[in-house]
């Protein structure tokens, strides 16, 4: 799988805490991406729930914390990279 680009690091961590499960639209917003391209992704991490046993509240959708996982992106890391940017925007602005 090629190395994948989120939109920005304050979406990518709402859409984390804010959804279980994932759907096209979510995928969307994360990466910027087509319809087709958010259902290749979702496709890849539906794989991955199928051989761990993962189930979700409908075929369309995806677990969030391993569709994370499948994509390469570490939310703990993810996380402390946007509390170090709000500390420094707020630094500039005082």
């Amino acid at each position: 799988m090629r190395r994948l680009t989120i939109q920005d690091i304050p979406t990518a961590v709402e859409i984390y805490h804010r959804h279980p499960e994932l759907g096209t639209p979510e995928v969307k917003k994360l990466f910027g991406c087509s319809s087709s391209s958010a259902t290749r992704l979702k496709a890849e991490v539906r794989k991955r729930q199928e051989k761990d046993g993962i189930l979700t509240h409908s075929d369309t959708l995806v677990n969030t914390k391993l569709a994370f996982e499948v994509w390469g992106f570490n939310i703990a890391e993810m996380e402390r990279h946007l509390l170090r940017y709000q500390k420094i925007q707020k630094g500039m602005t005082t």
